[in-house]
């Protein structure tokens, strides 16, 4: 793994949801994976901005 990348299964763990709702938010456009190494990985600056993207409860 290149650091800062992440494989859809440690995307989940970061985003705290599952390896399909992660693949849910990219066919949706809603995440943005590169292709290395013959998968998609997410770079942390993706996975923080649709993090940021999320309304917060109040």
């Amino acid at each position: 793994m290149i650091r800062g990348l992440y494989d859809r299964d440690a995307a989940a763990e970061y985003l705290s949801t599952s390896p399909r709702h992660v693949d849910d938010l990219r066919r949706g456009g809603k995440l943005i994976a590169v292709f290395e190494g013959g998968k998609n990985k997410f770079p942390r600056e993706e996975l923080d901005r649709y993090i940021a993207s999320l309304h917060r409860s109040t």
